[in-house]
């Protein structure tokens, strides 16, 4: 296989030109299809989202997010790694908003530590479940 037969590609001859455009066209032409799979640190997968689920995730997302934050804000995730991190940066693309990762904190740090010197405008904060940010509080340990 040549380099220039795995760069052909239907999405390129259909003039796609950025993710959002992308995530809506690979859902459209294969709906069904695993586009993320997280695993654990053991390597067992915890989760799969194919790219009708992450499209779906990610517009949901946005239309929260558009309920307080213009295109053009920053709005910094504080979602735990995985799939909803995931689907919470495609929502930020959908919704025109800048995701920024925030700082992990030290150990015992309040978030906003991480957060607050910066210049960041935090009108929209996508948060996770209780669950997810125990589990992500955890891990920090």
């Amino acid at each position: 296989m040549s380099l220039n037969d795995l760069l052909q590609d239907d999405a390129r001859d259909a003039k796609v030109a950025t993710l959002v455009e992308l995530l809506d066209y690979r859902a459209a032409q294969h709906p069904h299809d695993v586009v993320f799979r997280f695993l654990s640190g053991d390597g067992v997968e915890d989760g799969a989202l194919t790219y009708q689920e992450l499209r779906d995730r990610a517009c949901s997302i946005a239309a929260a997010l558009g309920e307080h934050a213009a295109p053009g804000d920053r709005v910094v995730l504080l979602v735990p790694p995985g799939l909803e991190y995931v689907a919470s940066f495609f929502g930020c693309l959908y919704a025109g908003v800048v995701a920024v990762r925030p700082i992990r904190p030290t150990r015992g740090a309040p978030i906003r530590a991480s957060t607050g010197s910066s210049r960041i405008r935090r009108r929209a904060l996508h948060s996770c479940t209780r669950r997810s940010r125990r589990g992500w509080r955890a891990g920090s340990r």
